[in-house]
């Protein structure tokens, strides 16, 4: 998790850089064009814009990691009958696919506070599901 923290913050870094590059553009831009000329002005408010969401989701990111969340854990259930093993993770690094799932999802926050050998039924979108905690690491 710390090298995905690392990431976040070079990204973060990466995004003020061009947005301070663009904050000028548009300063230019405004003292040197005509009322007329408002179309590459149009268009760096518009970039200004895609970049300061970007860093809005990022910094929302990083928050994740320096907030107190739920660490990093794997259980090792049975859902109706059949075996699972996912691991709760921060949301940057949520795979389904392998198991993944986020610390915000409604199974992982069934899941937290409980402990081996507790039973839990829980709805999703495939319907109710029952589940039981074999091990938790």
């Amino acid at each position: 998790m710390i090298n995905s923290q690392q990431n976040v913050l070079e990204k973060i870094a990466k995004l003020k850089k061009q947005l301070n590059k663009i904050s000028k553009q548009i300063e230019r831009e405004r003292f040197e064009s005509n009322e007329d000329d408002t179309v590459i002005l149009q268009e760096l408010l518009d970039k200004k814009g895609m970049i300061e969401a970007q860093l809005l989701e990022l910094e929302e990111d990083l928050s994740d990691f320096t907030q107190n969340k739920p660490s990093e854990k794997t259980y090792n259930l049975e859902i109706n009958g059949g075996k699972k093993t996912l691991t709760i993770v921060n949301k940057n690094n949520v795979d389904p696919s392998i198991g993944h799932i986020s610390y915000d999802s409604p199974l992982a926050k069934a899941l937290y506070g409980r402990k081996k050998g507790d039973r839990i039924t829980i709805e999703t979108p495939a319907g109710m599901q029952e589940i039981i905690i074999k091990n938790i690491q």
